[in-house]
């Protein structure tokens, strides 16, 4: 199956989860929204640098058969560094973009932001109104309150 030959105009989310047959809601959690999270963690946890992971900065790369494979992260000028965390695991601190700096907020607020506002409230969002206008999924659940 080829890309043309889905209908013209569906969200890729649709193309990929009619395409997969698997059920909407499992489909996106597993192969979109987990995978995201855990790449937005592994920065997190293992550099202390905190991703802007929103639906402009990050592209899902598919292989043939639409399965979403690898996550690229595109704009490098948003990031968050959380420079306590790199000195705490020997790591090279980075000035710019640092927790704490004249024009950023405190720890608390920088990684609620990344994941609350950014990834969650953009992106999570999207999708669960993709679910909703072509499934029937409530959105709701994608909501943050």
């Amino acid at each position: 199956m080829k890309l043309t030959d889905f209908p013209k105009y569906s969200p890729l989310e649709v193309l990929f989860i009619d395409h997969s047959k698997n059920d909407p809601l499992d489909f996106t959690i597993n192969n979109i929204i987990l995978p995201i999270l855990q790449h937005f963690n592994y920065f997190v946890i293992h550099n202390g640098i905190l991703l802007q992971l929103h639906a402009q900065n990050t592209l899902l790369e598919i292989d043939e058969s639409f399965k979403p494979r690898r996550i690229l992260y595109r704009d490098l000028g948003s990031l968050t560094i959380d420079n306590d965390f790199r000195k705490a695991g020997n790591l090279e601190p980075i000035i710019s973009y640092s927790i704490g700096s004249d024009d950023r907020f405190s720890e608390e607020i920088e990684y609620s932001l990344r994941y609350d506002e950014f990834m969650a409230s953009h992106s999570f969002a999207l999708l669960g109104n993709v679910l909703s206008n072509h499934y029937n999924i409530n959105q709701k659940i994608f909501l943050i309150n």
